[in-house]
């Protein structure tokens, strides 16, 4: 697996995978005046061994859910920053999932204009999404990752030892992303039968598959301005806004990212995008995934006015990444309410 990347504007970010001396001296690499850790609590039992092997000698283990990724939070561990007396050669450990390291990233960053931090992310789905490419955000009451900047981790650390304890729909929200590669890209396949299985080895293989894809965007836009990386919120745009609207309470973001790709699906077809043909076969391939169902009450209007807050939106104008066909993305698509409206009904119909 490549393990290097030079990130411009900012620093390197390594990543190590199931080598924790390798990570241990990575961290020495950063002469950290002092190494702390900030770990969601559910995961505390299996971090031990790696906050012995850093020397970590000071810890906050935190009740996580997506309501931390708040403003209150963010307050919460900047003042035990302060407290801890960390300085800008102090290094922050974020050890959890996707929204730990949202969370503990952007904290970092804003904490003396910016700390190094280190991620290892817990689940399979931030192995795949958050944990890696820099991106961090807090939720508002009004809109998801709607404040936050880009502030990449020195290093990330990833194991497939983490997935063995997750439960399973936390295993199908890792699916939703890695899914996701197999559109973007004709060099990553993914069998969700492998996921059905456990089968942690080929799992693990396929996540290195998908982050050295990913990374290859990240070094061309690390500040994600220029569009490159933009092709990665296939099928976001609508995972978004139904988080947001079932108060980020009924789906895994993962599960969210699948009804938001076959959203897309429907409106790449609809706008004469994708072929009918390839959408059929593209539909029967997400059938196989057991997701909780979207609420029938959930309206179209609703869904649309929150994604006309989506951050890739102008001026109200949904933008949205769609699809030729597997590998060849088309981003920044204007859709308009009739087709937002049309596509959500047909998803309905379809799913």
């Amino acid at each position: 697996m490549k393990n290097k990347y030079i990130i411009k504007t900012q620093s390197e970010c390594i990543l190590v995978q199931d080598d924790l001396l390798i990570l241990k001296k990575q961290i020495e690499l950063l002469k950290p005046s002092q190494i702390v850790l900030v770990c969601d609590k559910k995961v505390q039992n299996i971090v031990r061994s790696i906050t012995r092997s850093l020397q970590v000698r000071k810890s906050i283990f935190l009740n996580i859910q997506e309501s931390s990724k708040s403003i209150n939070m963010w307050m919460q561990l900047q003042k035990q920053f302060y407290k801890w007396n960390l300085d800008r050669k102090s290094v922050v450990l974020a050890v959890g999932g996707g929204v730990v390291g949202d969370l503990v990233g952007f904290v970092c960053h804003t904490y003396m204009r910016g700390v190094s931090w280190v991620s290892i992310p817990t689940t399979l789905l931030s192995q795949l999404d958050s944990g890696v490419g820099g991106k961090n955000a807090i939720n508002t009451n009004y809109s998801k990752n709607i404040i936050g900047t880009v502030y990449q981790p020195r290093i990330c650390y990833l194991s497939a030892d983490f997935f063995k304890t997750l439960p399973e729909r936390e295993i199908t929200s890792g699916l939703g992303e890695a899914l996701k590669y197999t559109y973007l890209t004709n060099r990553i396949r993914v069998n969700v039968s492998d996921f059905k299985a456990r089968n942690y080895k080929k799992i693990s293989k396929m996540t290195s598959e998908c982050l050295n894809y990913k990374m290859s965007l990240v070094c061309r836009d690390p500040l994600d301005i220029l569009g490159v990386r933009q092709k990665l919120n296939f099928g976001h745009t609508f995972a978004h806004s139904l988080e947001t609207a079932t108060n980020f309470r009924k789906f895994r973001h993962g599960e969210a990212v699948i009804h938001g790709i076959r959203f897309a699906l429907i409106v790449s077809k609809n706008k004469g995008l994708l072929k009918d043909s390839l959408y059929e076969t593209y539909r029967s391939n997400l059938m196989d995934v057991e997701l909780p169902r979207i609420p029938r009450s959930l309206s179209g209007e609703e869904l649309y006015r929150l994604a006309q807050k989506d951050k890739k939106s102008i001026s109200g104008e949904i933008k949205m990444v769609l699809l030729e066909k597997k590998g060849k993305i088309r981003n920044s698509i204007s859709v308009t309410k009739e087709e937002f409206l049309t596509a959500y009904e047909q998803l309905k119909l379809h799913y």
